[in-house]
């Protein structure tokens, strides 16, 4: 494949988000575990990834939508 080819992969998260993402999952354990029940379980879900994503993105660090965040 032609180095014009390859897909480039997304800056790495900082220590900073790194530290903040576990620690959000700590104290969220039910999110962390996709656990969340109810009629509207996979609607707060999303909206709960939506609200951890923005609050990433706001730290110092690469900026990255919620399906990136969920892989790291």
């Amino acid at each position: 494949m032609e180095n014009s080819q390859k897909k480039s992969r997304a800056p790495k998260a900082t220590n900073t988000q790194l530290e903040f993402l576990l620690a959000y999952m700590e104290e969220h354990n039910a999110f962390a575990t996709g656990k969340l029940l109810g009629a509207r379980g996979k609607a707060a879900h999303d909206a709960q990834w939506q609200k951890l994503t923005e609050k990433l993105n706001s730290l110092d660090g690469p900026s990255k939508l919620v399906d990136a965040w969920k892989k790291v």
